[in-house]
């Protein structure tokens, strides 16, 4: 067993690529962030890391990190809890992360064995069932419809990114959310639910060969439990379809309401994956 580091993009991802592509819906974040890499989006600020861990038989692990997020660690069919432990010790010996996140359960294995090395507490900051879909099978019967979100409507969306993030990640530092809403509006990848006036958004990301995600799916809290987020997901999902042979979503599991709208679409669970972050312990 060895890690293998990489010192560029272009050496890593076919490697890393050929290893996770076969389970392309479970693997599609670390494969996502690796395509997005090679078109050129920003890898933010710090040392990357771009590693494998190999086994006589193949890859067990894939490592990726763009600072400052956390490690991801992508385990393979060949990934056992020695693999995991393995990685962490040889991870120890050259870098500090502020967290992990992956699959279960490598991802908690890989933070509690962290923790125990390091004297930190290994803080489980969310935990998320990873669904796939395939064909839709419900027709939502909110009043509406679907259309790409525009320039004009930057004012509007920055508030509502802002509000998603405070939701969904409240101990990451806030995203600009206006230069988001701008850059995703010329992607052409923001979407709305417009009755009247807009009252839900969700967004595609990391298109792949078969797979595409579908996040930022956020209504606001004065404009819930009408089924506008129902329609907006399922709309936003038969277009991709139209593309793309399979969508996937990652839902937080402390939120039941957000995981029935997508079973009742025909989102099927596909595997869970849980975010560590590595915290001091308190000394008195």
């Amino acid at each position: 067993m060895k890690m293998r580091v990489f010192e560029d993009l272009d050496s890593f991802a076919p490697v890393a690529v050929c290893a996770l592509q076969e389970q392309e819906a479970k693997h599609n974040l670390p494969l996502g962030i690796l395509s997005g890499l090679q078109r050129h989006d920003d890898p933010g600020e710090g040392e990357l890391l771009f590693a494998l861990i190999e086994e006589d038989e193949g890859v067990s692990l894939v490592l990726l990190r763009t600072p400052p997020h956390n490690l991801i660690i992508a385990p393979t069919g060949l990934c056992s809890y020695a693999s995991v432990r393995f990685a962490a010790d040889q991870i120890l010996q050259c870098r500090d992360i502020p967290g992990i996140v992956g699959l279960l359960p490598h991802s908690e294995l890989f933070a509690d064995y962290w923790a125990k090395a390091t004297d930190v507490q290994a803080v489980l900051s969310m935990k998320q069932r990873i669904y796939r879909l395939t064909s839709v099978s419900s027709t939502a019967e909110a009043p509406g419809y679907l259309r790409r979100a525009a320039r004009t409507d930057i004012p509007l969306l920055s508030d509502w990114l802002t509000r998603f993030a405070e939701e969904a990640t409240p101990d990451e530092s806030p995203p600009d959310s206006a230069e988001m809403a701008r850059r995703l509006i010329d992607n052409q990848s923001l979407y709305l639910w417009v009755d009247g006036e807009p009252v839900s958004m969700a967004a595609e990301s990391r298109p792949l060969r078969n797979t595409v995600a579908v996040n930022l799916v956020f209504t606001p809290e004065e404009k819930r439990r009408r089924g506008d987020a129902t329609a907006c997901v399922e709309a936003v999902s038969r277009r991709l379809l139209e593309q793309y042979s399979c969508c996937v979503l990652y839902a937080d599991l402390a939120n039941p309401a957000s995981n029935a709208v997508y079973r009742k679409i025909g989102y099927e669970p596909a595997a869970d994956s849980a975010v560590f972050k590595f915290v001091q312990h308190r000394r008195c």
